[in-house]
C-alpha cells in the first residue's frame, strides 16, 4: 500500500524533471558530457569471397572480389579456399 503523505505526484515529478533538464541545459552539462565521451570508433567490416560465388559461371575472380572491396572501403577479405586459383607463392603474393 502506498503512503499517499510520501509519493511523489505526477504534476510534481514532470515539474522536477522539467526544472532539472533545463538546469542542466543552461549549466553546461552537455559540453562536459560531450567532452568526455570516447571518440565514436569505426566498425571494421570484411567482405566474404563466397558471397561473391555464384555456383555457375562466369567465375569472379578472387582479384575482383579484392578489387571491389577496396572500391567499398571495405578492410578485409575473407577468402574461401575452394574459390583460390592456386596456392603458389607467385599467386598469393
Amino acid at each position: 500500500m502506498r503512503n499517499p503523505s510520501s509519493a511523489l505526484s505526477r504534476r510534481s515529478f514532470i515539474g522536477t524533471t522539467a526544472a532539472l533538464g533545463t538546469v542542466a541545459a543552461t549549466t553546461g552539462v552537455p559540453r562536459l558530457a560531450r567532452a568526455a565521451a570516447p571518440s565514436a570508433k569505426r566498425i571494421k567490416l570484411g567482405i566474404s569471397s563466397y558471397s561473391y560465388w555464384h555456383f555457375r559461371d562466369p567465375k569472379v575472380s578472387i582479384e575482383a572480389v579484392i578489387d571491389k572491396t577496396a572500391r567499398l572501403g571495405v578492410e578485409g577479405v575473407d577468402i574461401l579456399h575452394r574459390q583460390m586459383d592456386s596456392e603458389d607463392n607467385g599467386y598469393l603474393q
